[in-house]
């Protein structure tokens, strides 16, 4: 789900390396370009929690004067920090590196006239990325309105130039939000983007059979059974996997089945016991 964008990262560790010859020398020797240089080591071999921990040293030492020092950049540090608590699936202390990331480092005038030394010419590169995966962290917490509301802040304020992002994944976790809200028509609409555009975003086959299986919980506890049955009317085939990869959410599929036949919805059920692959040869 989450994916670095390694230009970025390199053009904003170019950026901040720049603005980091200072006078002090707690800087110079083992700070700030000494942290960012060991974290980014750290994240690409994938050791999360040790990329965490100087990432968070970096935030707790340096942030209260951090805008004075190097400014809008500094986000950078933030957004790593909240990257690597997704990895880690903290996602409460995700919500909040992403949260200061955006709110603390804004790009507003940056490197426009009258600013002062730091912020001129400093830009955070993450700042609409950061309400993204403020989102995603959302996601993992579980709190669907808040996801809700960042995924639809970063669509608002990205620079599609820019902030480029993995639209089929988006989209499923939209849906997914919405009907963890029992937002059934929410949800639909969101899920429908993301199969109707599937080949170009592109949505994973698996992305599909989850976005469907939150569908059918949500139409299930509404007692909505008209909307699970003109979903498969339009979307069938596309819910219909090849037999290797049906079989996977055959168990998911008969447990939906079984749940729609107890809340006395006998059609779903019907339609879900039909999408259940053959055992045969």
């Amino acid at each position: 789900m989450i994916q670095f964008t390694k230009n970025r990262i390199l053009c904003g560790l170019l950026a901040l390396c720049a603005s980091l010859c200072l006078p002090e020398k707690s800087l110079a020797q083992g700070g700030v370009e000494t942290a960012w240089a060991n974290s980014l080591t750290a994240m690409k071999a994938k050791e999360w929690a040790k990329a965490h921990a100087i990432l968070a040293k970096a935030v707790a030492q340096y942030d209260g004067r951090a805008k004075t020092l190097f400014g809008p950049r500094f986000g950078w540090f933030w957004y790593h920090k909240g990257y690597c608590e997704l990895k880690l699936r903290q996602w409460e202390e995700a919500m909040a590196s992403f949260k200061a990331c955006y709110t603390k480092y804004p790009n507003k005038n940056a490197g426009g006239a009258g600013l002062d030394a730091a912020t001129t010419g400093s830009f955070n590169f993450y700042h609409k990325k950061a309400l993204l995966k403020w989102g995603d962290a959302a996601i993992g917490a579980q709190d669907w309105e808040v996801a809700i509301k960042m995924y639809k802040k970063f669509l608002q304020e990205r620079d599609p130039k820019k902030d480029a992002y993995q639209r089929g994944a988006f989209y499923v976790n939209m849906s997914k939000a919405h009907f963890k809200l029992f937002q059934v028509p929410g949800g639909i609409e969101n899920l429908e983007i993301a199969i109707d555009n599937k080949e170009t975003f592109p949505t994973p086959d698996e992305g599909i059979m989850v976005g469907f299986q939150d569908l059918v919980e949500a139409v299930i506890e509404k007692q909505n059974e008209q909307a699970l049955v003109d979903f498969l009317g339009k979307h069938r085939s596309d819910i219909r996997l090849e037999p290797f990869k049906m079989h996977r959410f055959a168990p998911v599929l008969m447990k939906l089945a079984a749940d729609a036949l107890a809340a006395e919805m006998e059609r779903s059920a019907f339609e879900l016991y039909a999408l259940v692959p053959s055992t045969k040869a």
